[in-house]
């Protein structure tokens, strides 16, 4: 891809000074040398088994807080279709006391770790929309 391409990457988040963009090889990246505990933590990376099961086990190594939520994107093709080599590699990669933790977000690609026990209903394939958004933009030049 472009430089052009590459830069976009983290337009609205590169300058906000509470977001810190990891970038480089997760296989040999020293996440231990961050010395660091985060309060968010935001997997998208490759999403090959080898890789989101090498991720998953560094960061709740080095970077999980009691109260860290963690984010795999791309955990799903669709809201309605797991990417089963994503899950399976999720599943290795966690230590077992947390596995009870991992939800499947609805109406997104995601799924996260909390500590928190939250509210689940059984999944649903084809799932009837239940929500309605709304929303209200406002549009701004740079």
């Amino acid at each position: 891809m472009s430089k052009k391409y590459a830069d976009l990457h983290g337009f609205f988040s590169k300058n906000n000074k509470n977001i810190k963009h990891l970038t480089g090889n997760s296989l040999n990246y020293d996440f231990g040398a961050l010395n660091k505990k985060f309060d968010l933590i935001f997997i998208d990376g490759n999403h090959k088994y080898k890789y989101t099961k090498n991720d998953t086990e560094k960061i709740f190594k080095h970077l999980v807080h009691e109260n860290s939520i963690v984010v795999w994107h791309d955990y799903a093709y669709n809201p309605e279709t797991v990417r089963h080599e994503v899950l399976s590699a999720i599943l290795d990669g966690i230590p077992n006391k947390y596995k009870e933790n991992i939800y499947h977000v609805s109406n997104t690609l995601c799924a996260i770790y909390t500590n928190r026990t939250l509210k689940t209903s059984k999944f649903e394939y084809p799932i009837t929309p239940n929500k309605i958004f709304n929303i209200t933009l406002k549009i701004e030049d740079f």
